[in-house]
């Protein structure tokens, strides 16, 4: 009886552990979900996105000629693990396809540089080579940083995110836009001990 009984459970583990491949949907990427007081991709989205449209009606970007801007970083001053450069490539693509602003990627101008040297050094090779010194001048430089305040008690877990960007003119130093985002989540518990 108890080899039976044993079978019947362990039967009943397997059954539960299978998946029928119903398991997995697609979601919609900005839908918020809120099942953590942690950072998101919810997060994620609604900085980058308000973040942009504050800078996007500023006066930095009052000009008839468009501005070239680069990225310098964005810190991680958070008690977590948080990939900043995610947060960064969000707000350079929603820049550059506002069309509102020009951007140079100074994280792979070296890699550039080294394709125009090597072509001046060898063009009798090629058949067409890129001229060296059209490289825009860039007028100013984002950066910014993301800051965590987190409060525990048995009760709660309250946890806000500050996110700081700016950008500055790189002739004068000056900081041209500033803007701050935060955001704050707590979460309940109905029991001790969790």
């Amino acid at each position: 009886m108890m080899g039976f009984l044993c079978a019947i459970v362990t039967v009943l583990l397997l059954g539960g552990c299978a998946s029928n491949g119903n398991n997995l949907q697609c979601v919609d990427s900005k839908a918020a979900d809120l099942t953590t007081v942690y950072w998101s991709s919810d997060d994620l989205h609604e900085i980058a996105e308000s973040t942009i449209r504050s800078l996007l009606v500023s006066s930095a970007l009052n000009s008839k000629k468009k501005k070239v801007f680069a990225f310098l970083n964005i810190d991680n001053d958070t008690y977590d693990h948080i990939d900043t450069d995610a947060l960064k490539t969000a707000i350079k693509t929603s820049l550059v396809q506002s069309h509102k602003v020009r951007f140079i990627d100074i994280e792979t101008r070296d890699m550039i540089h080294t394709s125009l040297d090597f072509q001046q050094k060898y063009h009798r090779y090629f058949e067409k080579i890129k001229q060296v010194g059209k490289e825009l001048g860039i007028d100013g430089f984002l950066y910014g940083s993301l800051k965590a305040i987190y409060q525990t008690n048995a009760l709660t877990k309250d946890m806000s995110f500050i996110f700081t960007l700016n950008l500055i003119d790189v002739e004068t130093g000056e900081i041209l836009w500033s803007e701050n985002r935060s955001i704050r989540k707590i979460r309940k518990n109905e029991w001790i001990g969790w």
